[in-house]
């Protein structure tokens, strides 16, 4: 059986992203929560089945660099279209 690619929250501290996190662990799927602050972040996974919090800003790629996600859903609320191609 094939395991199904982990899902990056980008913005998962926030009202829409903490709601999009809790959503998609409850429905069994791997979740990177991903923050500026790794605090928060740590805080929005704990209580998640199969969640993890990570720190990363959307703005800067490096910083999102060890996160190997199947999908990203950005919850920023950034609209910019570069940053999300890069």
């Amino acid at each position: 059986m094939r395991s199904e690619p982990s899902i990056a929250v980008i913005g998962a501290t926030g009202a829409v992203g903490s709601a999009v996190a809790a959503q998609l662990a409850g429905k069994g799927r791997t979740v990177v929560a991903v923050s500026r602050d790794a605090n928060r972040a740590a805080t929005v996974a704990a209580p998640l089945r199969s969640a993890v919090g990570v720190a990363g800003v959307f703005s800067d790629p490096a910083s999102l660099g060890a996160i190997e996600p199947g999908v990203a859903i950005n919850c920023t609320g950034i609209e910019d279209l570069d940053a999300i191609r890069r």
